[in-house]
């Protein structure tokens, strides 16, 4: 089921920026906050995987953020749980 706590689970999970450091938990709360509210209307992996990658350069720069492939498998199990709907 494709909810705010999963996508936050995600992004602790992948740590595409490495600031998970076991005990900050919501590190990430408004960049998913940003990310589930963008993704409800999409219907591809590749636009999900451009909405994590841009909020990630929006929170933080594109040089911290890095390339498009660091997202990738946080994309994919986005657009898996999106499929659970």
């Amino acid at each position: 089921m494709l909810n705010y706590q999963n996508i936050l689970n995600l992004l602790m999970k992948f740590d595409p920026i490495g600031i998970n450091f076991g005990n900050n938990i919501d590190e990430y709360k408004p960049e998913a906050e940003s990310i589930l509210n963008q993704i409800k209307e999409t219907s591809t992996r590749e636009e999900i995987l451009l909405i994590v990658h841009q909020e990630f350069i929006r929170w933080f720069g594109v040089e911290i953020a890095g390339g498009k492939s660091k997202y990738i498998d946080i994309a994919d199990e986005i657009y898996n749980l999106k499929d659970d709907i």
